[in-house]
């Protein structure tokens, strides 16, 4: 029942343009630019579930933004079920070597950590599962 922002579908709307459009045009700085002003934007919003790309990480900044109004959910997901298609540091990078060099900025950044290996309503249900757990401890 709550509202649903995705980081990435904001920046694409906020600058017109795909992202790897973006990269292309302007590189990562600018992209990572403009993903922490959105971030920080939605972050001061209440009642919402966001969602991130996987280089939010990269900048220490967007933690406050993140966390000012809710529980970070590391959702884990196997290697070999994550696209590639349209994001631009997966080919510049091979996924193993990228989790490697964010594993621990993951990890600092989440207050928990979800296996994301099933169906969006299987793991939305864990989600939920673990923050009641949280809040009621039993």
């Amino acid at each position: 029942g709550k509202k649903f922002v995705d980081i990435d579908a904001e920046i694409e709307r906020s600058a017109g343009k795909a992202i790897p459009e973006i990269f292309a045009a302007e590189g990562e700085d600018a992209f990572r630019r403009l993903e922490h002003e959105i971030i920080c934007r939605v972050g001061a919003e209440h009642g919402q579930i966001i969602a991130t790309g996987g280089g939010a990480v990269t900048r220490q900044e967007n933690q406050y933004s993140l966390e000012q109004n809710g529980r970070i959910v590391w959702l884990q997901r196997p290697l070999e079920m994550l696209p590639t298609a349209g994001r631009p540091l997966s080919h510049k990078d091979t996924l193993a070597e990228m989790y490697r060099s964010r594993a621990s900025l993951y990890r600092c950044f989440s207050d928990m950590q979800i296996s994301n290996d099933g169906t969006p309503d299987e793991v939305a249900a864990r989600i939920a599962k673990e923050l009641y757990y949280e809040i009621f401890g039993h």
